[in-house]
């Protein structure tokens, strides 16, 4: 059996704690990476499309949901819609109402819409690409679904944004929803990511 010096058992120990640390940080990183944050669970890329059906996209698994899209063309210049789905369909009640406040070019404008049998979410523009964010807070709860959401437009050498709240006040857990235009088609794509907690 060899002969170690203490200097050497000393060294293999540091070593030893430092790759135990090492495990142990990644191992913590994994669980936060797998128990928090934003966990995607649809992307669906569309063209020309009259509608967008999201069957069971959403879950007892989460809570709150964000959407995000990149709409980049359209037939005309509209309004995106969104109703709530269960199964296959949709809920077409008057129960949905939202309020939008937009600044095109600097003129600021407001709308209110009440009991819609859908509720507005976004804007895009014929001609021009759109951005689009929405939080979307308890859909699979048996309670009134909310959400708030934004677009930004390149609209030429001017910029468009919209800002959304609205609510669908019916107490039904959804599992999944449908967006489209107000009229005509619109293309791009949606991606719909559950928030962990």
């Amino acid at each position: 059996m060899a002969w170690t010096t203490p200097a050497t058992v000393v060294a293999d120990s540091t070593e030893l704690t430092a790759s135990l640390w090492n495990e142990q940080v990644r191992d913590n990183a994994q669980h936060l990476y797998d128990t928090m944050g934003l966990a995607h669970i649809v992307t669906q890329s569309f063209s020309a499309s009259t509608n967008l059906n999201f069957n069971e996209c959403f879950s007892d698994t989460f809570i709150n949901y964000r959407i995000i899209a990149r709409f980049s063309t359209a037939s005309v210049s509209q309004e995106v819609k969104l109703r709530m789905r269960l199964g296959t369909t949709d809920d077409t009640s008057a129960n949905y109402h939202h309020v939008r406040t937009a600044n095109v070019a600097g003129t600021l404008a407001g709308l209110t819409s009440f009991s819609q049998t859908e509720g507005g979410i976004g804007n895009y523009s014929n001609g021009t690409v759109s951005g689009f964010q929405m939080e979307l807070w308890g859909p699979k709860i048996a309670a009134p679904t909310v959400w708030r959401s934004f677009t930004t437009q390149n609209v030429g050498t001017s910029i468009a944004a919209y800002d959304y709240t609205g609510n669908h006040n019916v107490s039904t857990a959804y599992d999944g929803c449908t967006m489209f235009p107000a009229f005509g088609n619109f293309s791009g794509a949606i991606s719909i990511y559950g928030y962990r907690y």
